[in-house]
């Protein structure tokens, strides 16, 4: 099973954080996504890169998946 903690954007751990996963919302609804390999309907998130902040892959990864700026 996997294991979600939340952190503070300004978190950097002593080890290394995989994923990024954003709840938002846009003129009071929450933003899903639909997974193109999948029938479910997600909330943003993916990989964070080598050398990306949390923060910043959160920003890339929503903006990748709703076309959102």
């Amino acid at each position: 099973m996997t294991e979600v903690k939340f952190y503070d954007p300004e978190f950097v751990p002593a080890g290394h954080l995989a994923y990024s996963v954003i709840t938002a919302r846009f003129e009071g609804k929450w933003i899903f996504v639909r997974h193109r390999e999948r029938t479910t309907w997600e909330i943003p998130g993916g990989h964070i890169e080598e050398g990306e902040s949390s923060d910043v892959a959160a920003s890339r990864e929503l903006m990748e998946e709703t076309g959102g700026i």
